[in-house]
This record gives C-alpha cells, sequence and structure tokens, in this order.
C-alpha cells in the first residue's frame, strides 16, 4: 500500500462527539483501504496511563506514552 501518513488530532471538551466523530470518519477511509489507527484519550487513560491527572505535566506524560506505544505498533521503536 503507498499511503502517505498524517496525523489527525480532534480535540473538544468531554462528551462533545469526539469519539463519534472519529469513528464515522475511520469508517469511511476503511472504506478506501486506508489503514489507520485511533488512539481514544478514554481508553488510553484507562490502561496506559492510569494514574495520570490532568496537570500540565501528566497530559505531557500522556501524550509522551500515546507517541510511544504509537511508533511501537508501527515498528519505528
Amino acid at each position: 500500500m503507498n499511503q502517505r501518513g498524517v496525523t489527525v488530532w480532534i480535540t473538544g471538551l468531554s462528551g462533545a462527539g469526539k469519539t463519534t466523530i472519529t469513528q464515522a470518519v475511520a469508517e469511511k477511509l476503511r472504506e478506501q483501504d486506508c489503514k489507520l489507527e485511533i488512539l481514544d484519550g478514554d481508553i488510553v487513560r484507562e490502561n496506559l496511563t492510569k494514574g495520570l491527572g490532568f496537570s500540565s505535566a501528566d497530559r505531557d506524560e500522556n501524550i509522551r506514552r500515546e507517541v510511544t506505544l504509537l511508533m511501537s505498533a508501527c515498528g519505528r521503536y
């Protein structure tokens, strides 16, 4: 597959519909045979970043762990 990488970061308040929008976009992209990964912040916080809060330092650590996980999944590290 010859596919360029792109990151789409959807932000907003809790309950704003981020997951719903993401799922709809992902479905359309998969219909076009696009390979994609979704990182849902709620799911990541439950598993990968358990124990972290919402302070600036905790949010930075959360992002660091998510990026590390994604790069590992893609075989980058």
